[in-house]
């Protein structure tokens, strides 16, 4: 009896240890993506995208061209729209991340829970 409360323990330890590393891990990462939020707002040339993606923006890009009866034609996007259209890609890949790991982080609860559950069964039996 008492070997199967130590098989037992080491399960419980083993979800405890694995929910509480999952938790650390959420939590850093989403502090990281709310760091980068803030620098995207307050400072964006520090944020190595922004600055790449101000570098790689040029006037003469074209969103939209072809040939109608010989004749060429193009449309641009201003540059207010091109930062408009990178910062909603932006938010959506941030939101997509911050969403994984939230999943990540309520599992790292769920375990921790069931750790404490079986803690709870075994002291009634």
């Amino acid at each position: 009896m008492s070997e199967e409360n130590g098989n037992m323990g080491a399960g419980r330890t083993f979800l405890i240890l694995s929910g509480s590393l999952l938790i650390v891990l959420a939590i850093a990462v989403l502090l990281m993506i709310g760091v980068l939020t803030y620098q995207i707002f307050y400072q964006p040339d520090q944020v190595y995208l922004i600055k790449y993606l101000m570098n790689t923006i040029d006037l003469s890009d074209k969103a939209f061209f072809g040939r109608i009866d010989n004749a060429d034609f193009f449309v641009h996007i201003s540059d207010p729209i091109k930062y408009f259209l990178y910062l909603m890609a932006t938010f959506l890949i941030l939101s997509i991340v911050v969403k994984i790991f939230t999943g990540i982080l309520s599992s790292g609860i769920s375990l921790i829970k069931i750790a404490n559950r079986t803690t709870l069964n075994n002291k009634a039996d």
